[in-house]
C-alpha cells in the first residue's frame, strides 16, 4: 500500500503545482474511502480538506497555480456535495455544487465546468426538478460548445433524460436515453 503512495509524492521543487498534486491525491483518498465509510463520518474531514484548499489557494501567487488549485478545489467541492446528497441535505448538496461549479469556471477548464454543472443538474433530476435539471443540461453543453468528446455527449444527454423523466416527460426521456446511446457508439 506504501508504493503507490510514495510514488505519487509532489516534486519538492514545484511547490504550488505540487501542493496542488498532493491535495488532489487526498481528495481521491477520502473518495475511495466513500464505499467504504458512511458520508456522515466523512463530511467533517472533508470539509477540513476544502479550508485547507482554500488557505492555500489564497496564497497562490501566478494564475497558472490559482487555476490548478481551483481545478483541485472543485473536484474537493463536488465530492462534498455528494457527501451531503447522500446524507440527505439537499440545501448543502446545492451549495457545494455551486461552489464546485464557480472554482472550475475560475480553473478555466471547460470540460471541468461542464462536468460540476451537469452533476449539478443529475442532482435536480434525482431531487424532482426536472426543469432545472434540463436547464443546467443545456448549460454545460454550451460550455463545451462544439469540442463535446463523445463520452461527455453521451453522459450530458443521459443527465438530460433524468430530467426529462423528473419533469414527468416519458417519450422526451427516451430520446434523450436514445441520443445517448448512439452519442456513445
Amino acid at each position: 500500500m506504501a508504493a503507490p503512495i510514495v510514488a505519487t509524492v509532489p516534486d519538492t521543487h514545484d511547490t504550488t503545482g505540487g501542493q496542488a498534486a498532493a491535495l488532489r491525491l487526498t481528495t481521491s483518498a477520502y473518495r475511495r474511502l466513500d464505499g467504504t465509510t458512511p458520508s456522515r463520518d466523512l463530511a467533517d474531514a472533508v470539509e477540513g480538506h476544502i479550508r485547507l484548499i482554500q488557505t492555500i489557494t489564497r496564497t497562490a501567487t501566478g494564475d497558472a497555480d490559482r487555476a490548478r488549485l481551483a481545478a483541485v478545489g472543485s473536484e474537493a467541492a463536488s465530492f462534498a456535495g455528494w457527501l451531503a446528497w447522500d446524507k440527505g441535505d439537499h440545501g448543502s448538496a446545492r451549495s457545494w455544487y455551486g461552489g464546485a461549479v464557480k472554482a472550475a469556471r475560475t480553473s478555466g477548464d471547460p470540460l471541468l465546468t461542464a462536468y460540476q454543472i451537469g452533476t449539478l443538474a443529475q442532482f435536480e433530476a434525482h431531487a424532482g426538478n426536472g426543469v432545472e435539471a434540463l436547464n443546467l443540461a443545456r448549460r454545460a453543453r454550451r460550455v463545451l460548445s462544439g469540442k463535446r468528446p463523445a463520452v461527455a455527449d453521451a453522459w450530458l444527454l443521459s443527465v438530460e433524460a433524468l430530467g426529462h423523466a423528473a419533469a414527468g416527460n416519458r417519450r422526451s426521456a427516451d430520446q434523450a436515453l436514445t441520443a445517448s446511446r448512439t452519442a456513445a457508439q
